[in-house]
């Protein structure tokens, strides 16, 4: 087989499309906006309720694809820019809240945008904010994410709003 190099059109490393991940991040916002109207909208329709209790468990799935897709990509963005808008505006671009060491729980620190897609990608558990309105469950716009480093297990509390928002303004 013969090796062949690939020119990207700017700089040596991956050809990351942002309009892509845009989109996406459009398409989480809208999966966690819908919740609510879908809970309402399923009150006085079974077949909704049909539909939903078939299709449902994809919103999981979906969530956690669109946000480890996206953290790869911003960890790759971050790496790679000289003057990178992540490292910059590391401190103030706060999406949640980090507990470094789940046995001691009121011991939490702010969670950066980066510092949020390194949990992301090295979460062992995704796990969801969920309340019940009109008879239904449903998945509020927070994230808990579960991993170890070490010897001690840590946990995210990610406010999803405040990701894709600083997502789109530091990163596409």
């Amino acid at each position: 087989m013969t090796e062949r190099e690939v020119h990207w059109p700017y700089k040596p490393g991956y050809d990351l499309e942002t309009d892509n991940i845009r989109l996406e991040m459009y398409r989480l916002l809208n999966q966690f906006l819908a919740e609510d109207t879908l809970s309402s909208l399923m009150e006085n329709d079974d077949w909704l309720v049909h539909a939903m209790d078939i299709v449902g468990h994809l919103f999981t799935a979906e969530c956690q694809r669109i946000l480890i897709q996206a953290s790869v990509v911003a960890r790759i963005k971050d790496d790679n820019e000289e003057e990178s808008r992540l490292k910059i505006g590391a401190f103030e671009t706060t999406c949640g809240t980090l507990v470094s060491d789940i046995s001691r729980p009121y011991e939490s620190s702010p969670l950066c945008l980066r510092e949020a897609c390194n949990k992301i990608i090295h979460a062992l558990r995704f796990h969801y904010d969920i309340e019940t309105i009109h008879g239904r469950e449903i998945i509020r716009p927070t994230v808990y994410l579960y991993g170890v480093r070490g010897k001690k297990e840590w946990k995210v509390t990610l406010n999803i709003i405040d990701f894709i928002k600083h997502f789109i303004n530091n990163v596409t």
